[in-house]
């Protein structure tokens, strides 16, 4: 795995800063800054829109357009702020993420129970007259009947009034199969309340979304739960929270870059899942003469090390795998510059051990991933599970 600019391993840096997030731990930022000090912007920038799907959507809507487009990498005050708004939102939201309906319906065959609430003759009518409104959006190229698009609507808006989040997205997940992304979101939108606020996060949301179908579904869920909660929990959902800045403490690693002080923390052992590098190692092996010697896996570091190699002329030997530099001068040159210090190899153990050391397969948990449903419900589950009675019968 690719070193960081101070010779952390790059997937466990990822897996910090992911754990940091979850968790509401206050060493998040660090995590990113490392990230941007090895010019892996990128990677911030795609992990703190992961991660705040996963566990902080809907919460701070409009973080969905900021984190879907490139953020300059000298804009510290920014990549604090958006850091510190993921943060607040995975807090708030706690157990009531994006990842945790989508897994949990990826589990069900069928429909959870429904308990069905009584409306006045008015209230369905108007529930039919929406639905009805949905359908007329649909192409017909879609692959479901009319009357079942109508039902399919009525029972995602009744599992969002019911504040159903299980509901919800358990129709929504079945309902990939069947209809498309557009067909969805003209559901979604049609099944919004709440007013302006509301309705221009769900259009956020969709425009916020890659044509990815995950992250299609992770958007929808993240609205469909939007859509659950009540007015005043709504109200505190769309609104950007204030958060403090932890602008000194950024300054302060930015002014130790390339020392080995800027080494501030040690990865979390939490944070060593079994697709980490030493997650994945059994305890009897240890990685640590990687950073002891580091500089013949730098061609293949980081970004900021791939540069840093290619300025020297420093490159692989295809044959042997060998670092090979331009000629000695090169080489000293290259240590005087790259280890203002020390050479790692003359690190305290506490130093070293704070990226590399024995590995923990044994007692390493899996990665939290996001568990999406690959088979489509059967159609007799499907259409049977939407089925309400008094919907429109439009052929």
């Amino acid at each position: 795995m690719p070193l960081t600019r101070h010779f952390y391993e790059l997937d466990e840096v990822i897996s910090a800063a992911e754990t940091s997030l979850r968790n509401g731990w206050p060493r998040t930022l660090f995590w990113i800054w490392e990230l941007l000090a090895s010019d892996e912007h990128e990677v911030a920038r795609t992990l703190l829109l992961t991660s705040w799907l996963n566990w902080g959507a809907p919460y701070d809507p409009s973080l969905a357009a900021i984190l879907t487009k490139p953020i300059p990498s000298d804009e510290a005050d920014q990549w604090i702020s958006v850091t510190n708004r993921v943060g607040e939102a995975c807090r708030k939201a706690k157990t009531l993420n994006v990842m945790r309906f989508i897994n949990e319906t990826t589990a069900l065959i069928c429909r959870p129970a429904v308990t069905p609430v009584a409306r006045r003759p008015i209230v369905q009518r108007r529930r039919i007259t929406r639905s009805m409104a949905f359908v007329s959006t649909l192409s017909e190229s879609e692959d479901i009947d009319f009357k079942d698009a109508g039902n399919f609507w009525i029972s995602l808006d009744s599992a969002c009034r019911q504040g159903s989040r299980t509901n919800a997205v358990w129709i929504l997940q079945a309902a990939q199969h069947v209809l498309s992304a557009d067909a969805i979101w003209s559901a979604l939108r049609i099944a919004s309340r709440g007013g302006a606020a509301t309705a221009a996060a769900i259009e956020g949301f969709q425009r916020a979304a890659s044509p990815h179908p995950v992250q299609q579904l992770q958007f929808q869920a993240a609205t469909a739960l939007l859509l659950c909660m009540g007015t005043d929990e709504r109200t505190e959902m769309l609104a950007v929270p204030a958060v403090a800045g932890n602008r000194r403490s950024w300054d302060e690693w930015s002014a130790l870059i390339g020392r080995r002080k800027a080494r501030a923390y040690p990865i979390p052992a939490e944070a060593l899942h079994k697709e980490t590098v030493r997650g994945s190692m059994p305890t009897k092996y240890t990685n640590i003469g990687d950073v002891r010697e580091p500089v013949t896996l730098l061609v293949e570091g980081c970004k900021w090390w791939r540069n840093r190699t290619q300025s020297y002329g420093i490159v692989e030997d295809e044959e042997t795998g060998a670092v090979v530099f331009p000629d000695d001068d090169v080489l000293e040159r290259f240590y005087d510059d790259s280890f203002p210090d020390d050479i790692p190899d003359e690190w305290s153990k506490v130093d070293q051990e704070k990226s590399h050391g024995r590995g923990c397969l044994e007692t390493a948990p899996a990665p939290l991933t996001l568990q999406i449903r690959e088979e489509p419900v059967s159609r007799r589950r499907w259409f049977a599970s939407i089925h309400v009675p008094g919907a429109s019968r439009r052929k």
